[in-house]
């Protein structure tokens, strides 16, 4: 059994100190320009050099080449025959042919029909998971062998499978008991149904050692590295480091080895205990176990070293994700934002996938994994924030009328920063805005004279119109959007306010109108959003006119 991964004892950091460097050196041996270019090849020669798992004549190297619905359809399909199948932990469908194979009894007809009322309620109503509860536990015992096929599947969904959040409360005493029943009739669940359980149980309460032990003696069997994922993700939550430890070594007990989110979980909590060594130790091992670098890992390799002041670090993969972004569009690719062009989950089971196809073709002799890099990565906004909180901590931290030459450091690598943001077109987010507009205002509040100005402040100005335009444009979560642009304006005009060059008081008593009327709508209704919309193009009017006033006053410093 592989336990090499685990970490115990002092590690030489002396051992691994080239890896990043080496990392960063690769963008020359770069292959493919995107992950579905790269997984179509690699897939490619994967079904060359496996040709015994082919079972028909498709040919599934070629999915990314078809267009719309039809292209995530087939490639669900694929992920859940090579990737479950192939992990040992079958997929969805196999766990639903295993439960229909459960014999089943009739209930009583009026009994029954009560429960399929509140497992399918009229007119498109949400399941009341209550009252649907109510009538399952009026079913004869053992309750789950009387509910048939279709009508199981359904209603284990609807408490399994569901998004986080729609259960709370006592409903997840109800969720516990629904899992009782389904051990005492020897019911088969998936691991995904398990997953969703523990997310919802421990999402917003601490995660005990005690909870990992019940959930280990009921549900031991059932426990993947996604699993296990999970509940590192909340033991380091609520900075219960000791289990986290404990964790990794009931994984390395049961054979389970670290997939790309354990690693990112690790950085993060070896980078919050400071640990250097270990932090570069899992660089190094994650390499070697033939995990396929992407931007996420990279963020959080960022974050990581930032968290443990490696500043020079961080900035080596900065740069290199720059090249990279910059290189990509000499060769006329396209840069893909997550959550915009492609959704994170997808993108995971991709990454997934690859990690997969490669570890294998590794180990059959392949040198398709001897860069480390299969393709071309770029910045995101997770890339950017992290750089921004810094500069944030290093503005508000800073004794200024010492520091005049450092403060003007620090805009010059803010400015780095946004022309990067700019060239490879973003999405701003308001986590990224807060930012932004928080570097200025702590400078602007100090009243030194430096780089950080009003004429410089107009780009960012910029930046947040034309954000907010587009998102009006297309329609897009308008009540968000506005909730978003209302929380803005107030720190907008805080900045304008603290330069003190110009006056903001029409503007501010407009805010602050708009503020009033917004109170009591429902960002739900349909006539109310018509009203948000109204009231966001006023909003995107008063920066505007701040805009045209900041010209007027200075009009080309900045620019």
């Amino acid at each position: 059994m592989n336990k090499k991964w685990i970490l115990r004892g002092f590690i030489p950091i002396r051992r691994y100190s080239n890896t990043l460097g080496n990392l960063t050196d690769q963008v020359s041996k770069i292959k493919y320009l995107t992950i579905d270019s790269a997984l179509q090849s690699m897939l490619k020669e994967y079904h060359q050099k496996f040709k015994s798992i082919r079972k028909s004549n498709t040919t599934p190297f070629w999915i990314f080449e078809k267009k719309g619905n039809d292209t995530n359809s087939f490639f669900e399909k694929y992920y859940e025959q090579y990737i479950n199948k192939k992990m040992g932990r079958g997929s969805y469908q196999d766990i639903v042919t295993k439960r229909a194979k459960i014999a089943k009894h009739d209930a009583p007809v009026h009994v029954y029909c009560e429960f399929l009322k509140e497992l399918y309620p009229a007119n498109g109503n949400n399941v009341d998971h209550y009252a649907l509860y109510s009538k399952y536990m009026q079913l004869p015992s053992p309750r789950l062998t009387y509910i048939q096929n279709v009508d199981l599947e359904k209603f284990l969904s609807e408490f399994f499978m569901n998004q986080r959040g729609r259960i709370k409360g006592k409903g997840l005493s109800v969720m516990s008991k629904i899992l009782r029943d389904v051990q005492a009739c020897h019911v088969p669940l998936s691991g995904k149904e398990i997953n969703m359980f523990i997310t919802t149980r421990y999402f917003d309460e601490e995660f005990t050692l005690k909870d990992y032990e019940t959930l280990s003696r009921l549900y031991g069997n059932y426990l993947q590295v996604d699993s296990y994922n999970i509940m590192i993700r909340y033991s380091i939550k609520y900075r219960n480091y000791d289990l986290v430890e404990q964790l990794l070594e009931a994984m390395a007990g049961k054979g389970l080895n670290p997939d790309r989110i354990t690693y990112a979980l690790l950085f993060k909590y070896y980078s919050v205990t400071n640990d250097k060594n270990r932090v570069e130790f899992l660089l190094s091992q994650m390499l070697n176990d033939g995990i396929v670098i992407d931007i996420n890992l990279v963020n959080q390799l960022i974050g990581a070293y930032i968290r443990m002041n490696m500043i020079k670090e961080a900035e080596a993969l900065f740069n290199f994700l720059v090249e990279c972004s910059n290189r990509l569009r000499l060769l006329g690719g396209e840069v893909t934002h997550l959550n915009t062009d492609i959704s994170r989950r997808q993108y995971r089971k991709k990454a997934k996938l690859l990690d997969y196809i490669t570890k294998e073709l590794k180990v059959s002799g392949s040198t398709v994994n001897d860069s480390p890099f299969l393709f071309y990565l770029n910045p995101t906004e997770d890339t950017a924030l992290q750089f921004f909180k810094l500069y944030r901590s290093w503005i508000e931290e800073m004794n200024y009328q010492a520091a005049i030459t450092a403060i003007n450091d620090i805009y010059n690598m803010f400015d780095y920063q946004m022309k990067v943001v700019e060239d490879n077109k973003i999405p701003l987010s308001n986590k990224l805005l807060v930012e932004l507009l928080l570097c200025y205002l702590n400078v602007a509040q100090s009243g030194v004279s430096c780089n950080w100005t009003l004429g410089t402040f107009r780009r960012v100005l910029y930046l947040i119109i034309n954000s907010k335009k587009k998102s009006l444009k297309l329609e897009q979560h308008i009540d968000q959007n506005f909730i978003k642009l209302i929380d803005l304006m107030d720190l907008i005009l805080q900045v304008f306010e603290a330069f003190g060059t110009l006056s903001v008081e029409r503007e501010r008593a407009r805010q602050l109108k708009i503020k009033k009327v917004t109170q009591g709508l429902n960002y739900g209704r349909w006539e109310d959003n018509k009203v948000l919309t109204m009231i966001e193009k006023e909003l995107l009017d008063i920066l505007e006119d701040l805009l045209k006033k900041s010209f007027k006053l200075d009009p080309q410093e900045g620019d």
